[in-house]
């Protein structure tokens, strides 16, 4: 909950969840979209901005609703009462716990196979846990402040790389570009809305944040820019690598910035792409911390200890290695599960939870 000395920005959460989001769009996309609709996969995810931009309105105007000091899961026992509220909010609990984990994995995953080759899983994933666990039990303006300045060289790094790989562009891999049917348009789309659908977990911080007039288009920013960005990402591996390539690829996106040369630093780009990985993991890892921790007050009243976050990073960090025997599992579930989970909770069931808070005229 906020408190008179730990004050943020509702721009600030935003900006926090754009890095947050960063990491699945690197993790589905290009892959999924265009295992759905081949070279023009960046058409639909420009599509998605359709029932993206509904998206962000319903939550923006949910979110809304809250009053000083009050986050989403307040505002989801407001609407259906005291009882069926704290049990979604234990449910969405459990879901980000099982997430944090599975995160963890796949960040402890992505640095052995780039960085530290053949060392030990185990000891990585405990380094992460152990990194992550004093930021997520600071201060949250610390945790934003951190989160901005990650996105400005997320930013930058990013534009960089996709500038420099235009040149390596062919025109034959976009020409003519393939129609694999509405549903494979449908199937696009909706991997590119999964990931903007996530905009929706800063808000159990939210309680942290002053409310402002213009929270609507702060969202809006926030989701747009990573809308175009998949847009960008999508062009950009689909004409350097081929849309049969990509399908056939764990990350395709990593591979087109190893074939990325200039000046002969090649390396160094590469390292600098991984580098700022490894700074979303983190924020990431941080966030869904804090958010267990402030869920975990809404649902038993009680007041929450640094002692408890270790206790909760102790928990993650045996889910992280419990999690699939190896890579090849963890991505059928990262490109089925996962976003089919976070599809039913930040849409579905928030739906659901306005809907009713509706009809009994709570919001």
């Amino acid at each position: 909950m906020k408190t008179d000395n730990d004050k943020i920005t509702y721009r600030q959460l935003m900006k926090v969840a754009a890095v947050c989001m960063y990491l699945p769009i690197l993790r589905l996309i290009p892959t999924e979209n265009v295992a759905y609709w081949g070279n023009g996969a960046y058409i639909a995810a420009l599509a998605a901005a359709l029932p993206s931009g509904l998206y962000i309105y319903f939550y923006s105007t949910f979110i809304k609703k809250r009053a000083p000091g009050q986050g989403l899961g307040d505002l989801i026992i407001r609407c259906v009462g005291s009882v069926p509220g704290k049990i979604i909010c234990a449910v969405f609990l459990l879901w980000f716990v099982l997430y944090a984990g599975f995160t963890l994995r796949m960040s402890s995953e992505r640095l052995v196979t780039t960085i530290f080759d053949d060392s030990n899983l185990t000891f990585i994933s405990l380094i992460t846990i152990a990194a992550v666990l004093p930021a997520a039990t600071g201060k949250i303006s610390s945790m934003c402040r951190t989160g901005e300045i990650f996105l400005l060289i997320i930013v930058g790094i990013m534009s960089i790389v996709l500038v420099m790989s235009l040149k390596g562009l062919k025109p034959e891999y976009f020409l003519p570009v393939e129609n694999k049917g509405a549903w494979g348009f449908l199937r696009a789309t909706t991997v590119v809305f999964d990931v903007i659908t996530a905009i929706a977990y800063v808000g159990f911080l939210a309680g942290y944040a002053v409310k402002e007039k213009n929270e609507l288009a702060s969202t809006a920013k926030c989701g747009g820019s990573m809308l175009l960005f998949m847009a960008a990402i999508t062009f950009c591996c689909v004409g350097a690598l081929s849309a049969s390539l990509i399908t056939e690829m764990q990350n395709p996106f990593f591979v087109m910035v190893r074939n990325i040369s200039a000046f002969g630093v090649v390396e160094r780009i590469e390292s600098v792409v991984v580098a700022v990985w490894v700074l979303a993991d983190f924020l990431f890892l941080s966030v869904l911390m804090r958010i267990v921790g402030v869920l975990s007050k809404t649902v038993t009243g009680l007041e929450i200890k640094n002692i408890f976050y270790y206790i909760v990073g102790v928990i993650v960090y045996l889910l992280s290695l419990a999690m699939g025997k190896d890579y090849f599992i963890l991505a059928e579930v990262s490109k089925n599960w996962i976003p089919a989970v976070n599809l039913f909770m930040t849409v579905v069931l928030l739906l659901a939870v306005f809907l009713i808070g509706k009809a009994r005229k709570k919001i």
